[in-house]
């Protein structure tokens, strides 16, 4: 029990592909034999897959252009010592009386593109590669995704946290900010709570020095009408809430 639950504890940092090479092939062969860590492989994968979008989209400055461009025109080392070639002539033999012909060079070796070209087609193809990448996410998701606010009282009137929810793929991802440190032997748990007051323990997570922390669901919160956060007994949490929360938002 006690190596099962260091290994589920790694799972996290598996689907990350966080681990070392030994920890690696040890948690691959612990999911191959358990079915329940598999399953949060799975889960968690789903999330890692859709992190980078839960980032806000930031637009390049336009001097990025044209130092681009810039550095596409400078000419570089070789470039420059380069000589244009010369054709070379071929004489024949004093004994046959053909005349001196010049060589026709193979149609490949004249086919030189300027350094412009070169770098302008391979930010082109980067932009195409870009520009597919986004539009492949965008077909997966068939839409964007839902985002919700949470906000915290009492003590925990500093904190916040974002709701970024894929319906589509059953996933979301909590951001939090301003939390304050937990007691010692104490975790934070987030809970889906239904309409009907129902809570579903979602995770435990604690927060970096900073009092930021990013938790990702790997499970469908359709269901849920409330995301909650209270503090609870670590290193897993609880099955139910011991507290009121403090930290709260509404889902829809």
């Amino acid at each position: 029990m006690l190596d099962h639950d260091r290994m589920e504890e790694s799972v996290a940092a598996y689907a990350l592909d966080a681990c070392d090479v030994d920890e690696r092939e040890s948690v691959r062969a612990h999911i191959e034999g358990c079915p329940s860590c598999r399953a949060l492989a799975a889960r968690l994968t789903q999330a890692v897959d859709v992190l980078p979008l839960a980032t806000q989209v930031v637009r390049p400055p336009d001097r990025l252009r044209a130092r681009i461009l810039a550095a596409a025109v400078r000419p570089g080392p070789r470039q420059a010592r380069e000589e244009p070639p010369v054709a070379r002539r071929v004489v024949p033999p004093a004994r046959e009386p053909v005349a001196a012909a010049r060589v026709r060079r193979p149609a490949w070796t004249r086919l030189r593109f300027p350094v412009l070209g070169g770098a302008v087609a391979a930010l082109a193809l980067a932009l195409g590669a870009l520009a597919a990448w986004n539009l492949s996410l965008n077909a997966q998701l068939h839409q964007p995704p839902a985002r919700y606010a949470m906000s915290g009282t009492g003590t925990m009137a500093g904190a916040a946290g974002t709701v970024t929810a894929y319906r589509t793929s059953d996933v979301a991802l909590v951001s939090f900010t301003g939390l304050p440190q937990p007691a010692p032997g104490r975790v934070y748990e987030m809970w889906l709570i239904d309409g009907a007051g129902h809570a579903t323990p979602a995770g435990v997570f604690t927060p970096d020095p900073s009092g930021a922390a990013t938790l990702p669901l790997g499970r469908a919160i359709h269901d849920a009408r409330v995301m909650a956060v209270t503090q609870e007994s670590g290193p897993t949490g609880t099955a139910a809430p011991t507290q009121k929360p403090e930290l709260a938002g509404q889902l829809g």
